[in-house]
């Protein structure tokens, strides 16, 4: 009698078991997905202020004889850096 019961039982385990695995799988992704967006727009974010304070910083250079004031991303091989105390 015991045994009868014991496995009707586990009958209905083994068929609710795929419903708690294919739930802990979702949830598993769900966090997945979830931190690489949070991280992807961290990244972006980070990019943009990177890129918008390296041409606001400007640097003095001597370049065809001229002295001119370029962001620091356009300096280039020949050019002669005036440094400033």
């Amino acid at each position: 009698c015991g045994k009868a019961a014991g496995g009707v039982e586990d009958e209905g385990e083994a068929e609710a078991g795929w419903i708690e695995g294919a739930a802990i799988l979702l949830s598993v992704i769900c966090v997945v997905l979830v931190t690489a967006f949070n991280d992807w727009s961290k990244e972006k974010q980070f990019r943009g202020l990177q890129s918008r304070i390296e041409q606001e910083q400007k640097f003095t250079v001597v370049r065809g004889g001229q002295v001119i004031p370029i962001p620091v991303a356009e300096i280039v091989v020949g050019d002669v850096a005036q440094i400033k105390y």
